[in-house]
C-alpha cells in the first residue's frame, strides 16, 4: 500500500475518531460495501460466458456475524443463483477453466480502496454536519 493511501485512511480514521462509536460503524459498513459493489462491477464484466442470469447473480452482502471478529466487517461477493458460476471458474474434467473472479478482483483492487475512500470521506462530512445541527 503507498503511503499516499496509507495517510488518506488514516486520515479516514482520525475523523472517524470525531463520531459516535454507533455511527462509526455504520460509515465503515457503508463503505467496505461500496468497495464490495465495486469489485462485483469489475466480477460482472469479465464473466467469459454470455449468461446473463450469472452476471445479474452475482450479488453483496455485508455479514456482521459468525466469525467475523468483534469491529471488524466483511463482504461476500458471490453467485447467488448460479451453481455453474464455480465450474466456469475453476474448470472440470471436460472444461478447462476460464477463471473470471479472481483477476477481476485483483485488478479491482485500486478502484475498491477508491470506492471505500469516496464513501467514507462523504458520510462522514454527512454526519457532522448532522451532529452539528443538532
Amino acid at each position: 500500500m503507498s503511503n499516499n493511501m496509507t495517510a488518506e485512511f488514516e486520515a479516514i480514521r482520525r475523523r472517524l475518531s470525531l463520531l459516535p462509536n454507533v455511527i462509526q460503524k455504520r460509515v465503515v459498513r457503508g463503505a467496505t460495501r461500496a468497495a464490495g459493489v465495486a469489485v462485483k462491477k469489475e466480477i460482472q464484466k469479465n464473466v467469459p460466458v454470455d449468461k446473463s442470469k450469472l452476471k445479474k447473480s452475482i450479488s453483496v452482502k455485508s455479514q456482521r456475524r459468525g466469525l467475523i471478529p468483534q469491529g471488524h466487517e466483511q463482504v461476500i461477493i458471490y453467485p447467488k443463483k448460479a451453481y455453474y458460476s464455480w465450474f466456469i471458474e475453476f474448470g472440470t474434467s471436460k472444461m478447462s477453466p476460464q477463471p473470471f473472479m479472481r483477476p477481476a478482483f485483483l485488478n479491482s483492487r485500486v478502484l475498491a480502496v477508491q470506492a471505500f475512500q469516496d464513501y467514507a470521506f462523504r458520510r462522514i462530512q454527512k454526519e457532522i454536519e448532522k451532529l452539528s445541527r443538532q
